[in-house]
C-alpha cells in the first residue's frame, strides 16, 4: 500500500476517535450557572424590625447563602449571614434590629457549593430604625469628595433646591431620605433628629459620603 495513503488513513482513525472521545460527555465543559438578585438590589429602603423579603433567580439545584455588607467597596464588612438556604427563589425573614443604620448596604447571593456562582445589589440601599423623622426646612450638607459645603431646603411637596438653585425631588420612608436631581445623581442617608449621613452614587460620577447638619431657626 502506497505509504501516503497509509499516513492519511491513519490520520482519521485517530480524528474518529477524538470525535468519539468528545460526543460522550466525558470531556464536554460544564454549562456556566447564574444567579441574579432581583431584592434588594439598590436604592431600597429597608427598616428595623420589618419583614423582608430576599427575592432572587437562578438556575442552579444546591442550595444558597445570603449575606449582607455594609459599607462601601474595599471597606465593606459582612454583618450578616443565612447560611445554607433552601433554593426557591425567595427567603422571607425579620430585618434584626441590633443593626447599625445606614445608606451603604448591599446583598450577595451565592452558591453553597460553588461561592463563585453569586450575585450581588447592583447599588446600596438603606436600613433604618423604626423612628419616623422630618427633614422639612434647611440644612447645611457637606460632601467629603471635594470638601464642598452648601444649604439645602427641602419642602412639603418632595421637592428640593440647594445653594446654587440646582433642584430635585426627594422621599423619606421611617428615617431613610433620598434626593434625586433630573441628570440621575442621588443621594442616600439616615436622618437622625438634627443630623444625617449618608453616600451619594450619581450620574455625573460622584460618589462618596456626605453629612448634614439641621439649621434651626
Amino acid at each position: 500500500m502506497n505509504k501516503n495513503l497509509i499516513m492519511l488513513l491513519s490520520f482519521f482513525l485517530l480524528l474518529s476517535a477524538f470525535i468519539s472521545c468528545s460526543d460522550d460527555g466525558g470531556t464536554s465543559p460544564e454549562p456556566n450557572h447564574k444567579i441574579n438578585l432581583i431584592f434588594p438590589n439598590g436604592g431600597d429602603s429597608l427598616v428595623m424590625g420589618d419583614s423582608c423579603t430576599i427575592v432572587w433567580e437562578d438556575d442552579v439545584n444546591e442550595n444558597i447563602s445570603i449575606e449582607f455588607y455594609k459599607g462601601i467597596d474595599s471597606n465593606s464588612v459582612k454583618v450578616l449571614e443565612y447560611k445554607d438556604i433552601e433554593n426557591n427563589g425567595e427567603y422571607q425573614f425579620i430585618i434584626p434590629t441590633d443593626l447599625e443604620t445606614g445608606a451603604d448596604y448591599k446583598v450577595k447571593i451565592l452558591s453553597v457549593i460553588d461561592s463563585t456562582i453569586s450575585d450581588v445589589s447592583d447599588s446600596i440601599f438603606s436600613i433604618s430604625s423604626i423612628v419616623v423623622e422630618d427633614v422639612v426646612g434647611r440644612w447645611n450638607v457637606q460632601g467629603s469628595w471635594n470638601k464642598w459645603e452648601g444649604v439645602w431646603e427641602f419642602f412639603n411637596d418632595g421637592t428640593f433646591i440647594n445653594t446654587w438653585g440646582t433642584s430635585g425631588t426627594w422621599s423619606l420612608i421611617s428615617n431613610s431620605i433620598s434626593w434625586e436631581y433630573p441628570s440621575g445623581t442621588y443621594y442616600t442617608g439616615v436622618v437622625e433628629g438634627d443630623t444625617m449621613n449618608g453616600v451619594v452614587d450619581g450620574g455625573s460620577g460622584l460618589t462618596g459620603n456626605w453629612s448634614a447638619q439641621r439649621i434651626v431657626k
